[in-house]
């Protein structure tokens, strides 16, 4: 099952970069096309939108999957959690009551 695993999130990451480049290409033929011949193709931007939405959520899974802090997680100023309780500080959400 881990091999399994492994093989899927290498997969996304292939997939991603192939997003990427996509996007990549799209963009750049469409700006070529706007400023050189004043015209474009409408459905690379949205096309590229959607890539870049995809690759967002397939990043997550495999950032998710590998453990990579995150640039948000090294900004936190809570401590990291040792218990089990929801909140950091279990005894100031018990006694606001």
């Amino acid at each position: 099952m881990q091999k399994f695993v492994d093989l899927t999130c290498r997969a996304l990451s292939v997939l991603m970069v192939v997003f990427l480049g996509m996007m990549v290409v799209m963009v750049f033929g469409n700006v070529v096309l706007r400023y050189g011949f004043n015209s474009g193709i409408t459905v690379s931007e949205e096309l590229s939108r959607w890539l870049f939405v995809w690759m967002t959520f397939l990043g997550s899974l495999v950032a998710a999957r590998t453990s990579e802090p995150t640039p948000w997680s090294r900004a936190c100023p809570w401590p990291e959690r040792r218990s089990a309780t929801p909140c950091p500080s279990s005894s100031c959400c018990s006694s606001a009551g």
